[in-house]
This record gives structure tokens, sequence and C-alpha cells, in this order.
């Protein structure tokens, strides 16, 4: 009974430790954050920051990158990327628009870490 214990605590401990936090932002790994601030009567400004992600070591020697509260894509077809939506409510009537106005990435180039930081002024 007690050596059944132990593979399983081996294996578990194995699991976590064969994957890596990458920090874009926060040293430890926490849940992405969510700010919605009302700018004014008619404006709404929303903010996502993913403080991290993890990458996993896979038997079949590919990685696997996910993170706190993100979701596997079981899309057919799709990469294999976490997601995580937020809801918010806009009445039935409101004529909205869609605005982004900054967006900042991480890109990875042979293991080297890029930073880019766009700002620009679309509307969908």
């Amino acid at each position: 009974m007690v050596k059944n214990i132990f593979i399983t605590m081996t294996f578990f401990v194995t699991g976590l430790l064969a994957r890596e936090w990458v920090e874009t932002g926060t040293s430890r790994p926490s849940e992405p954050v969510w700010v919605v601030n009302t700018v004014s009567d008619n404006q709404l400004e929303i903010s996502f920051d993913l403080g991290g992600y993890f990458v996993e070591d896979l038997p079949n020697g590919k990685n696997k990158i996910t993170f706190p509260g993100g979701v596997p894509n079981l899309e057919v077809g799709t990469p294999d990327l976490p997601k995580m939506a937020q809801s918010i409510i806009i009445p039935d009537l409101a004529h909205m628009e869609l605005s982004i106005v900054e967006s900042e990435f991480v890109e990875y180039f042979h293991g080297k870490p890029d930073f880019f930081k766009r700002e620009f002024d679309q509307k969908y």
C-alpha cells in the first residue's frame, strides 16, 4: 500500500516539475487578470494581462503551452493553445463598436524572446 502511494506521488511530482513557468510579467504562476473600467456612459475599457504561461515537455518531443485558468482549444485543425473568455453585459439596443488601441506580445524565435509593442486604432 505504501509502495503504491509512493509511486503515485512520484508521478504526480514529476508531472509538476516537467513544466516550466515562462514569465511575461509575473514571476509566480497566477491566473490572467481582466479589468473592465467604465470610461464614460457609453464607453468601456477592457484590459487583459497574461502574467506568464507554462511550457510542458511532452513524451513525443513537442511542447504544450498552458496557463492557469486557460482551457484547451478542442477544435480540430486549430493549434492546441489555451484560451480564456470573459463575459460583459451589453444592452440589446446598443450600437457597439470594438476598437483595439494597444497590444503587446512576445514572440519567441529559436528559444529567445523578442518583445513587441504595437499601438494601433482599428475598428471592428
